[in-house]
């Protein structure tokens, strides 16, 4: 396996600069993705729930994505009470 941490950090950096324009796929999708790496990259965890919290992404969370989402901030143990709060209401509303 190869594993190149400066390709990884470029990756993650481009991706938070991006979040604010993820869809709710793109936010599991890309959570997903890192927590499977196993990299934990905080600008982007960050970014990533700032742009799912948003009142007009939040709602449109389908449960796959929701739980990609939260899956992967539990996998790389990334705190974030106020995200989890936001999917835990939502799905308590749906």
């Amino acid at each position: 396996q190869v594993r190149d941490e400066a390709v990884l950090e470029a990756v993650a950096q481009a991706a938070a600069r991006l979040a604010p324009g993820l869809t709710t796929q793109g936010i599991g999708n890309t959570a997903w993705a890192f927590a499977t790496l196993g990299t934990e990259h905080l600008e982007l965890m960050e970014a990533l729930a700032s742009q799912a919290m948003r009142s007009d992404v939040l709602p449109r969370f389908k449960p796959q994505e929701l739980s990609n989402v939260a899956w992967a901030f539990a996998t790389l143990g990334t705190q974030n009470e106020a995200l989890m709060a936001a999917l835990a209401e939502h799905i308590l509303e749906a």
